[in-house]
């Protein structure tokens, strides 16, 4: 039996983490991802999806194209958004600003 907080679906939540990161930064020239929504607090649960939070200039359809299809291959079954810091409003960008985690700064 697993212990509380499924330590194999751990693995897997930073396994995606990285790997997101790492496509992000291959294609953008990026100042900061943040971790936001219940996997930055910490309150993730089995099947929650992923929220990051990137400090750059959005990229053109072809690339942002490319982004995301091979974030779902990182990904599998799990959801991630990826928002612009850029291009959301003031609250929301506090908000995330606030309780987000930095998880990559430059």
């Amino acid at each position: 039996m697993a212990k509380k907080g499924f330590p194999e679906t751990q693995h897997r939540g930073k396994e995606i983490i990285n790997r997101v990161c790492h496509i992000l930064l291959k294609y953008l020239a990026i100042k900061k991802i943040i971790l936001f929504g219940s996997r930055g607090k910490g309150t993730a649960h089995l099947g929650s999806d992923f929220d990051f939070a990137v400090d750059t200039t959005k990229p053109g359809s072809p690339v942002e194209m490319k982004i995301m299809e091979e974030i779902e291959e990182v990904a599998g079954l799990h959801q991630v958004d990826i928002i612009y810091l850029r291009d959301v409003e003031k609250d929301f960008k506090k908000i995330v600003l606030k309780t987000g985690r930095v998880i990559y700064e430059r």
